[in-house]
């Protein structure tokens, strides 16, 4: 069971932390050893001591454990060092790092390696901050794309919003795809690509081109439109030395199976408090001692 709140950071002054990861390692007859990550997932604890925080502070912190049930429910920890996904503490971008599937969605993963590496190290982000989260995608070529959500303008499509984040699971689900059939494609700086009538694009919005005949370069690129006419988009591909456009094409505006989703945010990390109980000695009159721990929850 979840409770989103975050303990209050005043408690982790002076507190010890760490992060550790699942590790094996075996000694072998040839007198070498064998290691293994048994899970390339991050795992954070803290262990915290009340004793030099004012009265209110520790009074809190009690009352929060027992809120908590002890280790029952979890809640929202603010780590000192590392609450962003741009390298700890950066400001989020929409390219910090590739999102794990989670079917039907994906999950806004912080990476610590390259994330192209299968054992690469990581954490699932879980519990992103409240409008924090910026969304992207590489395209085929692997160039990435902020997948905006259009939210004050108005708009004949109900999928302009592209995607939602559940703040409480960091999951992304990405709305219904919108699809147009590509009728002509200019060589310029700016391609002014034909859509049709009643197309339903609206500036900022992207998409992807797929099987275009002639101006075969295309193909591939996600775009983010930059003007809109009656029937035809603007968009950010400078198309100048491809080849000359001779038929076909389609446009969609949901990922495809080729693109990657990547995500951005500041967040905190789900945990508990690692014993049931909380040990409280009255050192005088006015001054309570509390020693407890937590430790971050894969599952909240």
């Amino acid at each position: 069971m979840f409770v989103d709140e975050r303990i209050t950071e005043r408690i982790l002054y002076g507190s010890s932390m760490s992060d550790g990861f699942r590790n094996s390692k075996h000694n072998v007859l040839s007198g070498n050893d064998q290691r293994a990550l048994l899970d390339p997932y991050v795992l954070f604890r803290s262990d915290m001591l009340t004793l030099d925080m004012d009265a209110v502070i520790q009074q809190d912190v009690v009352k929060f454990h027992r809120r908590m049930g002890g280790g029952f429910k979890s809640f929202r920890v603010k780590h000192p060092h590392d609450y962003s996904t741009n390298d700890g503490d950066g400001v989020p971008t929409s390219n910090d790092g590739r999102c794990e599937e989670d079917i039907p969605g994906w999950c806004i993963t912080a990476w610590y390696d390259d994330d192209s590496i299968p054992t690469a190290t990581r954490r699932r982000v879980k519990k992103p901050n409240v409008g924090t989260v910026v969304v992207g995608i590489r395209d085929d070529f692997n160039n990435p794309h902020q997948i905006v959500e259009i939210t004050d303008i108005p708009d004949p499509d109900p999928d302009v919003i592209r995607w939602t984040v559940d703040n409480t699971t960091g999951i992304i689900n990405f709305t219904a795809n919108s699809q147009n059939v590509v009728t002509n494609i200019t060589q310029a700086a700016q391609a002014v690509i034909t859509l049709g009538a009643a197309h339903g694009r609206v500036v900022g919005d992207s998409f992807h081109v797929s099987i275009v005949v002639g101006m075969t370069e295309i193909n591939g690129l996600r775009c983010t439109i930059l003007a809109i006419g009656l029937t035809t988009v603007t968009v950010d591909i400078d198309s100048t030395l491809f080849t000359a456009y001779t038929s076909g094409g389609e446009t969609n505006t949901a990922p495809q199976d080729s693109e990657t989703i990547t995500a951005g945010c500041y967040f905190d990390i789900p945990c508990v408090f690692q014993d049931p109980e909380m040990e409280i000695d009255f050192i005088n009159f006015q001054i309570l001692s509390a020693n407890f721990g937590v430790i971050e929850t894969y599952n909240p």
